[in-house]
């Protein structure tokens, strides 16, 4: 008993949940405190004080044990009891008040309304065990059967009275009623596991006296209880898991290995029991995990008893427990004399460790493998390619697949807390969207397209009324400031209509600010990082409240769209853009002059240490040339595209020959999942023949690869890029290769020989999977401009008549300027481009994009101007953003579906909306009686 009340273990239990608990609710009020109405607030308030108190009072209460070297007296523990359980049943009976139904359930925390109890219930537990431990005489034995029989009497007597009492029992009218039933529910619930305890320790602690039956009883609480728990959750009676998914046969294992030690007969061997302990001491945490997994169900364990007649199996982890405790602290007092101390407590901790360190390594490389997929695939980290385990990525994806998969309203795949701990561990709290893990399973696996990429599909029902540009030349930055305000009109669908449209920016043209009038309100845009922006904006579409967002898309394509519009409303909004002479944008087939007085004559050459602005004036100086044609032939290595070989040799070989291409100027890719093969052209027939034929067609990755090592190398030649297949539409591509049209002055084309000899025609920039004519011949006359000239070129510019940027050096240069500068944005823009051809896009250069967008206040491809209506939604902003900074830039914020709750949360809402049933009910009644 005493060393349950030494203040380390009351901390602990005690005090650190009960801080987390009050972390997070501060947290979450601060994200919905403008939404909240002052009722709520005031209440809010005080449980916050009324659990600061708690706290408060605790902590010196334990401080002053711990100096004072006392044990906590059994009154601290009934005054935990009593005042814990207050402060649930006040949080409960106010639920719906601190948390209204007007609150949108995105802006919650995932399942913050069963925290306190999930915090809180340890507290419970503990306090109840030390009372019932305090309450049996040291000297006098206490008889299990009689406490074993007055624990049942609870759950009998309240079948009786709901089923009898109840329905007979006139209560008065109004909150009162409601009181007295649910303070009979807590004391019956509460007397119900005194009793119980009191049961398993009277039986714990005179073994001796029933030892002709106690194996008996460890075998049915360490065995039969929790499997059979198993057996009935893993049954699929409600369309899958009952609590999670316990279906692993480790489960089952674990459970036996760790009964069968429980129940190992008494030795005197030490060899023996040293095993035993460290035997114990390994099975351990998963004993303490279920006992975690199921506290909080511990006051529906007597309503399943009293209705389903199972409840004693939500029990069993409490009762395992228990007994799993007396039994290490048993063999840790045997070994205490003859084993060092440190010793002892190392050799247990660390067989404690065991199981969540294997766990915890287990993660780790599943983080690192998909890490290394996503890098591959989306960061241009050709070189992970080999550092991608196939098997361990299978077995990842497949964890991540059954996490996400849900049986029914009431089950899903998802193993308490260690799925969490996948979550945060792995997945940093986002998820791997069904598209990725398509594209993850198509390039590393080879797996068909299921089914074809859906198009995106313009919902829009409003059209711009007009299109009005106020420009002004800032004589400080050098610049014209133009804004062009719009005025949008909904047709006469009488459903919520709404706006969207694409547009693209000319090149040496960004966007510097965005407003949406909210009503009679004009609110700026908010600055913000892209994936987080898009996430707020769909959650508020969803409430059809107002948003308004702008956002690139690919290249210099963006997405503009403002939501939602009444039947026929006329809403008012604004983008404004920054450059130098005059610019036109088209924007739904209207051609929009940005700088009326301008001159494009105007624009001059600007510069910055990474990169240099080209007006179209100044690149029509420049010395056209012709650079020389290199020929790189694509094939099809994937996975069963072997019988194809022969004829991909006799296509190349007839196009070789047909067109007296040299031996120097010709290269031959054999792409599959890893593109970055090339055969050696000496033998290159005899080369394919040798390479095995794996993985997915990923042309995208093979194409940007050679892309930018001739941009890299500056070449004076430029790659023809001919795919050779049986199937172009097996083929992947993630997105097109608009982000680096600047590695391809000569034509924005590639090529495909079919197995017919025909050569057909491909685009770069858009739907690349798409035909687009069919050529006699690939054509070879490209002239480009060199700059600065034909002798020493550093770049290569397209022959047309638009501006270019110019990367000078690429390697990445720290300057500072004026906020929305013309040199910032040109600064931005060389950067976001050296990163797109970098063999590494990580992270770290993903944060610098955002913070720069945001300290010039200058949008970039990984920001987004966003409008929201409200301070909560500004906060929940800025919170999720946070969240996204910290994790992955390759994972997702969510799937196009809304997330469900835990399956196993909708036994503590039964609790919940019980509660709130029987104060409705209350409430009508009173209601009902004064209308009389």
């Amino acid at each position: 008993m005493k060393i349950l009340l030494q203040p380390k273990w009351l901390f602990i239990v005690n005090f650190i949940p009960a801080i987390i608990l009050f972390v997070i609710a501060i947290t979450q009020y601060q994200i919905i405190e403008s939404l909240l109405p002052e009722q709520s607030k005031t209440l809010w308030l005080k449980l916050g004080i009324a659990l600061a108190g708690i706290n408060f009072v605790q902590l010196i209460y334990l401080v002053i044990c711990w100096i004072k070297k006392w044990h906590a007296s059994i009154i601290y523990s009934v005054i935990t009891l009593i005042s814990i359980t207050a402060f649930l049943y006040a949080y409960l009976y106010y639920n719906s008040e601190l948390i209204p139904s007007s609150i949108p359930g995105w802006m919650l925390t995932s399942d913050v309304i069963f925290y306190p109890g999930t915090f809180l219930m340890p507290t419970l537990i503990y306090s109840l065990i030390t009372i019932v431990v305090a309450s049996m005489p040291q000297k006098r034995k206490v008889n299990p059967w009689i406490n074993l029989l007055y624990s049942l009497i609870f759950p009998i007597t309240g079948y009786l009275f709901f089923q009898i009492i109840l329905p007979l029992w006139r209560l008065p009218d109004g909150g009162f009623g409601y009181h007295v039933i649910v303070v009979l529910f807590t004391a019956i619930t509460i007397l119900f596991l005194f009793f119980l305890l009191r049961t398993i320790i009277a039986f714990l602690r005179h073994r001796t006296k029933f030892k002709g039956y106690i194996t008996l009883w460890y075998i049915l609480i360490a065995f039969i209880l929790p499997t059979t728990g198993l057996l009935i959750n893993n049954g699929n009676y409600v369309g899958g898991f009952i609590f999670g998914n316990f279906s692993h046969p480790y489960f089952y294992i674990i459970t036996f290995l760790n009964s069968a030690l429980l129940c190992l007969p008494k030795t005197k061997n030490e060899n023996i029991r040293l095993a035993r302990l460290m035997g114990l001491s390994f099975f351990f945490p998963y004993v303490l995990y279920f006992l975690l997994v199921f506290l909080p169900f511990l006051p529906l364990s007597i309503i399943a008893i009293i209705v389903l007649g199972i409840g004693f199996l939500m029990l069993s982890p409490l009762l395992l427990f228990i007994l799993e405790v007396r039994e290490l602290y048993k063999e840790y007092c045997f070994f205490y004399s003859k084993i060092a101390k440190a010793k002892l407590i190392i050799l247990m901790a660390g067989a404690f460790m065991t199981i969540p360190t294997l766990i915890t390594i287990s993660n780790l490389k599943d983080k690192s493998t998909l890490n290394n997929a996503l890098s591959y695939i989306y960061d241009n980290s050709i070189d992970k390619y080999d550092k991608v385990d196939i098997i361990s990525l299978e077995k990842t994806l497949k964890t991540i697949k059954n996490y996400k998969k849900r049986n029914s309203s009431f089950s899903d795949n998802n193993v308490p807390l260690l799925s969490a701990y996948y979550n945060w561990l792995v997945l940093d709290n986002m998820i791997l969207s069904d598209e990725k893990i398509k594209t993850i399973e198509r390039i590393f696996f080879g797996y068909e397209e299921t089914e074809p990429l859906k198009a995106e599909i313009n919902t829009t029902t409003a059209k711009i009324a007009s299109a009005d540009v106020s420009s002004t030349f800032n004589q400080q930055l050098n610049l014209w400031e133009s804004t062009i305000h719009f005025k949008i009109k909904n047709g006469d669908s009488p459903a919520l209509g709404s706006y969207e449209t694409t547009f693209e920016l000319p090149t040496g043209c960004w966007i510097s600010d965005y407003y949406l009038y909210v009503g009679k309100r004009k609110e700026r845009g908010i600055l913000a990082e892209r994936k987080s922006a898009l996430w707020i904006f769909k959650q508020i579409q969803n409430e059809n409240r107002d948003p308004g967002i702008v956002n690139y898309i690919n290249g210099n394509k963006l997405a503009f769209k403002v939501f939602p519009f009444n039947k026929g409303e006329v809403r008012k909004t604004g983008i404004t853009f920054i450059h130098q002479g005059k610019k036109t944008i088209e924007i739904d087939g209207k051609e929009i002059v940005l700088g009326q007085t301008a001159s494009p004559k105007q624009e001059t050459i600007r510069k910055t240490k990474n990169a240099l602005y080209l007006p179209s004036s100044e690149k029509t100086k420049l010395t056209l040339v012709q650079r020389k044609p290199e020929y790189h032939f694509f094939l099809d290595f994937s996975k069963g595209k072997d019988k194809f070989l022969s004829s991909y040799v006799e296509r190349i070989q007839r196009y070789i020959e047909n067109h007296n291409i040299n031996t120097q100027d010709l290269h031959i890719h054999y792409t599959k999942g890893n593109d970055n093969k090339i055969a050696n052209i000496d033998d290159w027939k005899n080369n394919l023949k040798s390479q095995p034929f794996e993985g997915g067609f990923f042309l995208e990755g093979a194409i940007k690869k050679t892309l930018t090592e001739n941009y890299y190398q500056n070449k004076k030649s430029y790659p023809v890029l001919i795919v050779v297949t049986n199937k172009i539409d097996n083929a992947i591509f993630l997105k097109g290769l608009s982000d680096l049209q600047f590695t391809y002055p000569e034509n924005n084309s590639f090529y495909e020989l079919s197995a017919d000899g025909k050569i057909w025609e491909h685009s770069l920039l858009t739907s690349p999977i798409k035909r687009t004519i069919a050529l006699a011949t690939i054509p070879s006359k490209f002239p480009v401009y060199s700059w600065p000239n034909p002798v020493s070129a550093k770049a290569y510019l397209p022959n047309d008549s638009s501006s270019s940027i110019i990367i000078i050096d690429k390697k990445v240069c720290i300057e500072h300027f004026k906020q929305k500068s013309f040199e910032a944005a040109l600064s931005m823009q060389a950067s976001w481009q050296l990163v797109n051809v970098s063999q590494n896009f990580g992270n770290s250069e993903h944060l610098e994009l955002i913070k720069q967008s945001m300290k010039y206040q200058i949008l970039s491809p990984v920001t987004s101007f966003i409008v929201v209506e409200n301070e909560a939604q500004k906060k929940m902003l800025q919170h999720k953003q946070r969240q996204i900074l910290n994790g992955n830039k390759n994972l997702d914020t969510d799937e196009d579906t809304q997330s469900m709750s835990e399956p196993n949360l909708w036994l503590l809402i039964a609790i919940i909306v019980s509660i709130l049933t029987l104060k409705s009910y209350y409430s009508r009644k009173k209601t009902a009686t004064k209308a009389i």
